[in-house]
């Protein structure tokens, strides 16, 4: 009686070429789905980031707007936009192109509230070195309010941002079943 080798290993095992090239089908998978994962973050960072920006402009473009208040959180819709774009080597252009355009419209916004600011604060200062009374206070925050050109300068932002960022981010769509609240599929 012969002993067949065959019959005592076990289940054929694949080639040394099949597996190195299973690997690497593998490793390119995996390297594929962690860009996708980072363009699906991106995509809600610029989101979220896009609509604090539009928020940012209707503030803005008030008689009564807290330029103050508002620099501080237009100072974190541009950090917002400065995260998303360091990821910009692996956005894809529907992804990385609307962060570019919002991003060069909220700077945009940043200095004008700065210049805002800054002209204020000087007209504020030498005011109150002219005359320490107390209306200087009132007319020091009467001041802080923008002029109508920088007014015109936010509605044309406005509309500029309500017009790429339409295309930017999908619609919310509310959903019945879970009590009408905002969905993003």
């Amino acid at each position: 009686m012969r002993h067949d080798p065959s019959s005592t290993r076990g289940p054929a095992r694949a080639g040394l070429l099949t597996r190195a090239v299973l690997v690497v089908l593998g490793l390119a998978l995996i390297a594929l789905a962690t860009v996708a994962g980072i363009n699906v973050v991106g995509s809600r960072m610029s989101a979220n980031a896009a609509e604090a920006l539009t928020s940012n402009l209707r503030a803005a473009s008030a008689k009564d707007a807290d330029l103050n208040g508002l620099l501080a959180l237009q100072k974190q819709t541009d950090s917002q936009f400065a995260t998303v774009l360091g990821m910009k080597g692996v956005l894809l252009p529907s992804v990385r192109e609307p962060a570019q355009r919002n991003a060069s419209t909220s700077l945009r916004l940043t200095k004008l509230i700065e210049k805002q600011l800054n002209g204020s604060q000087s007209s504020s200062t030498s005011q109150s070195t002219a005359s320490p009374s107390p209306t200087s206070s009132s007319t020091s925050t009467s001041s802080q309010s923008l002029t109508d050109e920088q007014r015109q300068e936010i509605e044309k932002l406005l509309k500029s941002n309500s017009s790429t960022g339409s295309s930017s981010s999908p619609t919310p769509t509310t959903s019945s079943s879970s009590g009408g609240s905002v969905r993003p599929w």
